[in-house]
């Protein structure tokens, strides 16, 4: 079955990122039928427990709907019936914060040496995009899926008046083909990026690097008001 991630803008189809699942994995639901997510991950990783046993391993920024709660933990719904998640590790979705450019680069620094995945979108494993995708997620604004995407989105900026959590971009053809990467950068001349098959995510000086030529500009995506001074 064909599907669509509303959440993951992308040219690719109008109603989000697009791609195929099997028909057995998905159920109809009628509107209201549906528990809605309450709780997201806020921890690299988190444990989903059954009668107190440890029983699977979730990414950051899972989204969970709450259905008890006790003293330290939640009971939340999942496609195999109900577990127990601590209430250290999950958030309330609604909780309303202050994002800055350095809200974005803290988030990204906890998965310093996470080895890259084509197409990931979880802390099992980011691409480019998907890196930092996420890590805007996780500071509530979200961008498109793809870096093709999300270069021509937000605000261009100069090489010149970088700021912390601005993306980078980079293109074949010495910077004028396709944007084939995107980082995030760190200030003081610095990215953080997932690199590609076989390198984990760093953080990296962009100066005497292939980057340096490929560079196809920047962007800034967030409101003047919400970054910091």
């Amino acid at each position: 079955m064909k599907v669509v991630i509303p959440q993951q803008a992308s040219r690719k189809h109008p109603q989000g990122y697009p791609g195929y699942m099997p028909a057995e994995q998905l159920k109809q639901v009628t509107e209201g039928s549906a528990s809605a997510a309450s709780l997201i991950v806020c921890q690299k990783k988190a444990t989903l427990y059954q009668n107190g046993e440890p029983d699977m391993e979730i990414s950051f920024l899972t989204e969970l709907a709450a259905a008890k709660e006790t003293d330290d933990q939640f009971h939340v719904v999942t496609p195999l019936g109900i577990r127990e998640i601590n209430k250290a590790d999950v958030r309330p979705v609604s909780q309303a914060f202050s994002m800055t450019g350095k809200d974005v680069v803290d988030a990204g620094k906890q998965f310093i040496g996470l080895s890259y995945l084509w197409g990931g979108m979880s802390s099992f494993g980011y691409d480019c995009s998907g890196f930092a995708y996420s890590m805007y997620k996780a500071c509530g604004y979200l961008l498109p899926r793809d870096a093709s995407d999300q270069a021509v989105q937000g605000t261009p900026v100069t090489s010149s008046h970088l700021e912390q959590g601005d993306l980078l971009f980079f293109a074949n053809e010495n910077g004028k083909g396709a944007v084939r990467h995107v980082g995030i950068y760190a200030g003081d001349g610095m990215m953080l990026h997932s690199p590609k098959t076989g390198r984990q995510i760093e953080l990296l000086s962009l100066s005497g690097t292939s980057y340096e030529k490929e560079w196809a500009g920047a962007r800034r995506y967030l409101p003047s008001e919400r970054r910091s001074e």
